[in-house]
């Protein structure tokens, strides 16, 4: 299982005092400072202040599971680094690391798909990776929802989208705001060569989100911007 962007905490924005008030816009407008190169600096910010004004209007529209009666004890930080095969691609996995926490799957859920993406949209693997990446997450996320239906339905997809965003863009935040002294692991190094593409694409899906187009339609076209930012 591929490793992406280990070592950094990336807590749901709507649980992140980094974006909160003056100092909150302060942080985005610094971002990049010592990471970017102006003209990417200018653009990569731009589209981060938008995004995350959009976040913050969404994130009091999903109710936090832990404070539902559907409230369970999820994994809590489910990722691709924390998926083991110890006795190769065909046995059980093993999960390690877990970060405990009352709430719903959709947490963990909404975290893997995140990182999924973000390591497609550093690497570029090809299109043919991408389809099959993406084209499981998709299978993966029909399965969740198998027993789900009407405004259950979009409401969990809503919420899926919402975290996954929340999480790709505290991400993407950590590591523009990282001092060039203090060295990235590969693929973050990786990521901010593609910044541009990543922050587009989550600008992409979080107006979707604002716009009012049923969850349904705006989780496809989230695996579409995906899929173009792997590209």
């Amino acid at each position: 299982m591929p490793t992406l962007l280990p070592g950094l905490p990336t807590p749901p924005i709507c649980a992140s005092s980094k974006f909160n008030g003056v100092n909150g816009a302060a942080y985005v407008d610094d971002l990049g400072a010592e990471r970017c190169k102006s003209a990417t600096r200018e653009q990569v910010v731009d589209v981060l202040r938008r995004t995350v004004a959009r976040l913050h209007r969404l994130r009091t529209a999903v109710v936090p599971a832990a404070e539902t009666e559907l409230a369970q004890l999820a994994y809590g930080d489910l990722k691709p680094e924390h998926v083991v095969f110890p006795d190769g691609p065909g046995s059980r996995p093993v999960f390690i690391d877990p970060g405990l926490l009352r709430g719903g799957q959709v947490v963990d859920a909404a975290k893997l798909i995140s990182r999924i993406v973000l390591l497609l949209a550093a690497t570029q693997p090809g299109p043919d990776v991408a389809d099959d990446a993406l084209d499981g997450i998709d299978l993966f996320t029909q399965g969740q929802l198998r027993d789900v239906d009407g405004d259950a339905r979009a409401a969990w997809l809503r919420e899926l989208v919402t975290l996954w965003l929340m999480d790709s863009v505290n991400i993407i935040t950590t590591y523009l705001s990282v001092p060039p002294a203090l060295p990235l692991p590969a693929h973050g190094e990786a990521l901010l060569r593609r910044v541009v593409p990543a922050v587009c694409m989550v600008d992409r899906i979080s107006e979707a989100l604002v716009s009012g187009t049923p969850p349904r339609l705006v989780f496809q076209s989230a695996l579409g911007h995906a899929w173009t930012a792997a590209s």
